[in-house]
């Protein structure tokens, strides 16, 4: 019974943090629920804390979803509209 009951609780525990968290390519990396995976130069991934972000060619920024990087990546542009700084991603967790 004490077996079935940890067993039970780690099952919760770990469909919780599916739920908070956001599988990056590969199956390696995560990123916080809300963020966005962005590769970096190293082949690791990045958390970008937007959903939906859009990763720049930088490897470094990402800019709101519905904006484009600059070719600097430093700066995010969108259509007939004001330009915004672009954001710098977090480290994604490794799960192995």
């Amino acid at each position: 019974m004490r077996t079935l009951l940890l067993l039970l609780g780690v099952t919760v525990a770990l469909m919780s943090a599916k739920q908070l968290t956001v599988l990056c390519p590969g199956g390696i990396w995560v990123c916080p629920s809300g963020s966005t995976c962005c590769p970096e130069d190293n082949g690791q991934y990045g958390c970008c804390p937007k959903t939906n972000a859009v990763c720049c060619s930088d490897k470094q920024h990402c800019c709101p979803s519905g904006y484009r990087c600059d070719a600097t990546g430093l700066k995010c542009n969108r259509q007939n509209e004001a330009t915004i700084p672009s954001m710098q991603k977090l480290a994604a967790i490794s799960m192995v």
